[in-house]
């Protein structure tokens, strides 16, 4: 899902139909705009990460963190040592083996 679901209109139904077909265990990579970058609240509507129509969604760690575990992945983010400075959320969702 790298760059994908920022395209994407239906992003709980998309992570619902990933969490049923993913074998458990599996790992799926997510890279979405960081709706709270340093950068995006310098720029403001100038920031690049605004692509209106091709971009439909932006996200926060916890909004991005909140739809996936609505979803029942778990959520691993991947650049929390910089994440207030990168444009991009990268994160690791899991789909849990359940004991």
């Amino acid at each position: 899902m790298h760059s994908y679901l920022k395209h994407e209109t239906q992003v709980s139904k998309t992570l619902d139909g990933a969490m049923r077909y993913l074998k458990l265990g599996v790992k799926a990579f997510i890279r979405a705009p960081n709706y709270n970058s340093l950068n995006r609240r310098i720029s403001g509507p100038k920031w690049s990460g605004f692509r209106y129509p091709y971009h439909v969604n932006y996200f926060t760690v916890d909004t991005l963190k909140a739809v996936s575990a609505n979803a029942g992945f778990d959520f691993k983010l991947v650049n929390r040592h910089k994440i207030w400075l990168d444009d991009n959320i990268q994160a690791v969702l899991i789909k849990p083996i359940i004991a």
